[in-house]
């Protein structure tokens, strides 16, 4: 089934509802407390976020979800230490993480990096060919201030890019 939503230009075979069911897969235990129509946000706001991202390219985005809490939104290749990696640069800068939803998707991308499938198994099953693995984190979080956000993001991406 192809998402028809309106804010979501998809080609055919990124299936959002298998997005959905990859992203949200762990989401009862990460994520506890949210119900089905913030989760199914969530997963929305991630995907038109990682819809289009090239080889190589380390995707941050941070936003206030409400005057409480930052959201810090990361798309990138999957890689061996990568929750590590970023609670530790988010306690090195004095904004631990609170709430973290980390799955790894398997995914194809077009040669401009726009997600053209979404495959509905888990990422420790054999790759189909031209499939890549890649980690999306959701984190949470307490409020930090605005003006911290691009540098926090630089920080980040150095972070990963290690």
């Amino acid at each position: 089934m192809t998402d028809t939503r309106p804010g979501i230009d998809l080609p055919a075979g990124a299936d959002a509802g298998a997005f959905a069911r990859r992203y949200l897969a762990h989401a009862a235990s990460q994520l506890r407390g949210y119900d089905d129509a913030t989760l199914e946000r969530i997963a929305t706001q991630n995907l038109e976020f990682g819809a289009a991202r090239r080889a190589g390219e380390i995707l941050v985005r941070i936003h206030d979800l409400d005057a409480e809490t930052t959201v810090i939104e990361i798309v990138t290749a999957d890689a061996a230490f990568l929750v590590d990696s970023v609670r530790a640069e988010l306690d090195r800068c004095g904004e631990p993480a609170e709430r973290i939803l980390h799955p790894q998707l398997v995914v194809e991308r077009s040669e401009d990096g726009r997600l053209t499938r979404v495959f509905d198994i888990d990422d420790n099953a054999d790759v189909p060919e031209r499939a890549i693995v890649e980690s999306w984190m959701y984190i949470e979080a307490h409020a930090i201030p605005a003006a911290r956000h691009e540098q926090l993001a630089e920080n980040l991406r150095r972070v990963l890019a290690d």
